[in-house]
């Protein structure tokens, strides 16, 4: 590439997830009267990257990249506060230069996505890609066990030559979670009994939690 520079934007975003179905009841009772209290509970989760934001100073944005190079890159999903257990999807963008990349160049970067060596759900029994270009984790996260690590390094394809000198080149990450429980008809599965779809009527939109101290300005 006689040395010219690749910047290349490896960015986390759209960080979604889905309220959850009740988990405290309550019975309150005097002589014939009754009242039932109702908590919902909710599905709360983070998307996080200690060490590529170390690496970055927190910009995620590195520069002067060649190819063949090998990043440092940790995208995990954890459940937060008293998130309910629940199960994440996600979605990989690739664009160029803030455009959609085509098939060939998408599916090089795939290609140098990789977990302790191995391309990014190509051998994991963890991870399916499914319905509508989501990838989706079988395994549920739970308050004993909050967090997955989709992958950790990023290898620039080695075939890009001059034509891709100072281009831009954006990995964002769009995660998705639902509740584990009560999902009769909703989790749909592959022949292999992985889970490769929801079923969802719904489109999902962010749980925003209160901070605490407008929670504890509302008590007072």
């Amino acid at each position: 590439m006689n040395k010219k520079k690749l910047a290349v934007l490896l960015t986390t975003v759209s960080l979604l997830g889905v309220v959850g179905i009740g988990s405290t009841l309550a019975y309150f009772t005097d002589k014939t009267d009754v009242n039932n209290t109702v908590t919902m509970g909710n599905v709360n989760i983070s998307l996080t990257e200690p060490e590529f934001d170390k690496l970055t100073n927190g910009s995620k944005k590195i520069t002067d990249v060649l190819p063949g190079q090998v990043i440092e890159k940790d995208p995990t999903i954890s459940l937060e506060g008293s998130s309910a257990d629940a199960y994440v999807r996600v979605k990989l963008g690739i664009f160029v230069d803030g455009k959609e990349a085509d098939a060939n160049v998408r599916n090089e970067v795939l290609a140098g996505i990789t977990h302790e060596g191995v391309v990014f759900a190509s051998e994991s029994d963890d991870w399916t890609l499914g319905t509508e270009g989501y990838y989706y984790y079988n395994v549920e996260l739970s308050q004993d066990d909050k967090d997955v690590l989709m992958f950790d390094h990023v290898k620039i394809p080695t075939t890009w030559t001059n034509t891709m000198a100072d281009a831009d080149l954006e990995i964002k990450i769009q995660a998705e979670a639902i509740q584990a429980d009560y999902l009769e008809g909703v989790i749909g599965t592959n022949d292999a009994g992985k889970i490769d779809s929801w079923n969802l009527t719904q489109e999902i939109s962010p749980y925003e939690t209160t901070p605490e101290s407008e929670a504890q300005d509302a008590q007072e």
